[in-house]
């Protein structure tokens, strides 16, 4: 549904009107405001009474004006037409002397260019081919040098090797008669600790057999002695003494062997040590 624009009254030569249109309100009072001046206007200088003529008369006014400014904006675009066109041909003839000097620029830039490459190319080749001959040399120099210390390296090399070869042949030689003579020490030493330990296992064995006669002797007599009750407890005690004398004994025996034997693998990696030391 279109949308209904509100009325406004007017007052056009003495007479109101309900007016409605698109524009706002203010736009139709001031078209009425016009319109009642250019009827006030006829009015005046007509001195006529017929609201009808006067109408009609300040209607040509209005027209007659309307017509002169469309007369007028005509002529105003035409001249910018005009103006525009002119514009725009002295420009493109201004753009056809630029181009045109600015090609004959661009050539005259490209032959300098082209002269200044050409010497400069030459001049580049000519340092080229002295900057080849340069290294040229100095290749053939650094080969020469380099084959010289490849042989002074080489030489040293072999000398270095030759004497360490020798010292690795005199240390193997003291190596091995170190080896031999710390292998020597070493049987001798396990000799020597088999000889003790079997003599401090006869001299327990012994007192331990001297002990188990003593004790078999007194228990004897007091077997002989006691009263059977007695007798029998005194046995359990001898014997129980026996066997704790006999169970302490061997434990010291024990202890002893396994001393022994901890002094010899001491030995034996005190003399592994040193022959590690004198291989490496």
């Amino acid at each position: 549904m279109a949308q209904q624009h509100p009325s406004v009254r007017v007052n056009i030569f003495n007479k109101e009107y309900m007016i409605r249109g698109e524009a706002d309100s203010g736009y139709i009072e001031n078209l009425a405001l016009f319109v009642d001046g250019k009827m006030r206007e006829v009015n005046a200088s007509a001195a006529s009474s017929s609201e009808l003529k006067v109408a009609i008369l300040a209607s040509m006014n209005i027209a007659d004006e309307l017509h002169r400014l469309k007369k007028d904006h005509k002529a105003a675009l035409q001249k910018l037409e005009e103006k525009y066109d002119q514009d725009v041909s002295a420009y493109k003839t201004e753009l056809r002397k630029l181009s045109d000097a600015n090609a004959e620029a661009l050539e005259r830039l490209e032959e300098e260019h082209k002269a200044a490459l050409t010497g400069a190319w030459e001049k580049k080749e000519a340092q080229m081919a002295s900057l080849q001959d340069e290294m040229k040399r100095q290749m053939e120099s650094f080969a020469n040098e380099l084959k010289e210390q490849k042989e002074k390296h080489l030489e040293a090399l072999q000398q270095a090797k030759e004497a360490h070869l020798k010292e690795l042949a005199s240390e193997k030689q003291k190596n091995e008669s170190l080896t031999a003579a710390l292998r020597e020490e070493l049987n001798k030493q396990k000799a020597s600790f088999s000889q003790e330990l079997n003599e401090q296992r006869e001299k327990h064995a012994l007192v331990l057999q001297q002990t188990k006669e003593s004790l078999l002797r007194e228990l004897t007599a007091e077997k002989e002695t006691a009263v059977q009750k007695t007798r029998s407890e005194k046995d359990r005690e001898k014997q129980q003494a026996l066997e704790l004398f006999s169970q302490e004994k061997e434990e010291e025996l024990t202890q002893k062997e396994s001393q022994v034997e901890e002094k010899i693998q001491s030995i034996a990696r005190l003399i592994e040590d040193k022959l590690k030391e004198h291989a490496a």
